[in-house]
């Protein structure tokens, strides 16, 4: 599973206090930095905001909107540079 996709688009992410790792949707361990966790729950904050005024406004173009290409670009290379 591509992890960038679970933790932008499953449930609630928490951070494991002691240092383990992420916790996506109250069942789902990752490995990996807290700021990570961090991160994403900011760019999922982003996004929101992007997809809430595409559905006020059905006709926005997103193709050229600096989110989504992040959001895409996350989830297509895995979070490598390329």
């Amino acid at each position: 599973f591509p992890p960038y996709a679970l933790l932008l688009f499953a449930g609630p992410i928490s951070l494991d206090t002691l240092g383990r790792g992420l916790t996506v949707d109250d069942w789902l361990r990752l490995r990996g930095w807290a700021r990570i966790g961090v991160l994403v729950s900011r760019l999922r904050a982003m996004l929101d905001d992007v997809l809430a005024r595409k559905i006020e406004d059905p006709g926005m173009d997103l193709t050229k909107d600096e989110v989504v290409g992040v959001v895409r670009k996350l989830v297509e290379l895995g979070g490598m540079d390329r």
